[in-house]
């Protein structure tokens, strides 16, 4: 009777990791969903949908700046982005969760049409590449991370 007990209890504990890893694999796929889905809005520029998967205390981090940037500062220049690079799209290279986290490595390209920051419309297409950090909590996106290859961005590599 005692080996079936610590069999049970062993089975038992099994079963509560397999449950445990179940769930974690689930919050992994629901947070790619997320973020997969904020690119498809941004290059849709559907900041109704959007805000819908950004927390309210929402912060972007640029490079390796202390201070945030919070998402209604950075509504103006995803629009300036968007207009100086009508075609400008997101290609994920790489995406992978673990827990809370989802990083990914995108490819950035667009056409420099209009003016941007100053300067003129080349015509040229320019694509970059950067690497994201998410972090999601109750579904929501509360912070990001970004390093980008700005100068390729601006030398239109």
């Amino acid at each position: 009777a005692i080996a079936l007990v610590t069999e049970s209890c062993g089975e038992s504990q099994q079963k509560n990791q397999a449950s445990g890893l179940e769930d974690q694999g689930m919050l992994e796929e629901a947070n790619l969903k997320t973020v997969r889905s904020f690119y498809e809005f941004m290059d849709k520029q559907d900041s109704t949908s959007l805000e819908k998967i950004i927390d309210k205390d929402f912060a972007l981090f640029f490079g390796s700046s202390e201070e945030p940037i919070r998402y209604n500062q950075i509504k103006p220049l995803i629009k300036e982005v968007y207009v100086a690079f009508p075609d400008y799209k997101h290609e994920i290279e790489i995406i992978f969760a673990s827990g809370q986290y989802v990083t990914v490595k995108v490819d950035h390209i667009g056409t420099h049409s209009n003016t941007y920051m100053g300067i003129k419309p080349t015509g040229k297409k320019v694509t970059y590449k950067s690497i994201f950090i998410f972090t999601l909590k109750n579904g929501l996106i509360t912070d990001v991370h970004r390093m980008e290859d700005d100068l390729a961005a601006f030398v239109g590599r």
